[in-house]
Formats: C-alpha cells, sequence, structure tokens
C-alpha cells in the first residue's frame, strides 16, 4: 500500500510540475504582443522613404515557436523574410532568426528590457559590427521596431531599418 501511495503522489508530482511548466511559457507571455497579422510601413536610411508591407506572425508547435512571414506590398507581393522566435530555456533567452530574400540569414538573442524587446546579434555573424532589434512603443493594436547597427561595440547605435506596425482591421491575436 505505502508504494502505491508513494507512486501515486510521485505521478501528481510530476503532472503539477509539467502543467506550471506549460503556463509559463515565454513565447506566449512575452511576444504575445506580436501574434497576429499586420500591416507595415518600414523604411531605411538614407531617404526613410515609408515602403508598404505585411507580417503574419503566428505560434507553432503548441505556442513554443513564433514564425513570422514578412511580405513587401509591390507588383509581386514578395516574400521578403521569414523569421523563426524560440525561448531557449537552458540559456533564458530568445533567439530570433531571420531568413531574408537579400542578405541572408541572421540571429539575435536577447529578452525583455523594461517595456522593450531587445535582441541582439551573434557575435560570430558573418556581417561586420554589432547589430540590435528592439520592440517598443507596444499596445494591442501597434508598436514600432527598429533595426540597428553599432561598429564600435555598442556605444553608438545607427538605425538601418525602421517599421511600424498596425494590426490589420478584423484581426485579433
Amino acid at each position: 500500500m505505502k508504494k502505491v501511495s508513494f507512486s501515486i503522489l510521485f505521478i501528481l508530482a510530476f503532472c503539477s510540475i509539467s502543467f506550471s511548466q506549460d503556463s509559463e511559457n515565454p513565447a506566449q507571455v512575452d511576444f504575445a504582443f506580436w501574434i497576429g497579422e499586420w500591416e507595415t510601413e518600414s523604411s531605411t536610411p538614407p531617404k526613410w522613404k515609408a515602403n508598404l508591407g505585411e507580417d503574419k506572425v503566428s505560434y507553432l508547435l503548441n505556442g513554443t515557436l513564433i514564425e513570422e512571414i514578412f511580405t513587401k506590398k509591390n507588383k509581386a507581393g514578395t516574400n521578403f523574410q521569414r523569421g523563426y522566435m524560440v525561448y531557449l530555456h537552458r540559456e533564458k533567452r530568445w533567439r530570433h532568426t531571420i531568413h531574408d530574400a537579400k542578405w541572408g540569414e541572421y540571429s539575435f538573442y536577447g529578452n525583455k528590457e523594461g517595456d522593450k524587446m531587445v535582441l541582439y546579434s551573434d557575435p560570430e555573424s558573418t556581417r561586420p559590427g554589432l547589430r540590435r532589434e528592439t520592440f517598443y512603443n507596444i499596445t494591442e493594436n501597434e508598436f514600432d521596431y527598429k533595426w540597428e547597427t553599432s561598429k564600435d561595440g555598442g556605444k553608438i547605435w545607427m538605425p538601418i531599418w525602421k517599421i511600424h506596425y498596425t494590426r490589420k482591421p478584423g484581426t485579433n491575436k
């Protein structure tokens, strides 16, 4: 009887640990604001001319992986980039891997910093200089994003891409 009682207690303890881990999934907390369909207005230096696009962001693998499909609004409706965001539990940080049609692959790592999500490029990147991406001014239906570079190890940051996101009418998280 003691063996059965111990086994039942062990199983209940294991189940409660498993359930508590699932309910604390950072993907469903930190980047929940990003899930949905977005109209985008992006610009790059030196002219900072607005370019329209769309971004569709959704959960995969029971909410443990986030997929982003960024499309330019042009005659061809070109799929410009695809990104995957995953929380690395052992490292307690996010990894955002971007596959870009023009520039190749980038990886960024980071976490929440105050009311922003800030991720930094992999030091082993094939592109010179440090890069970071910041999600900020976050509300339910819009937010801003900027991609910056630094050639002096992070002392001075220069923006190389800015995007304003507005949730598409009639869509939700």
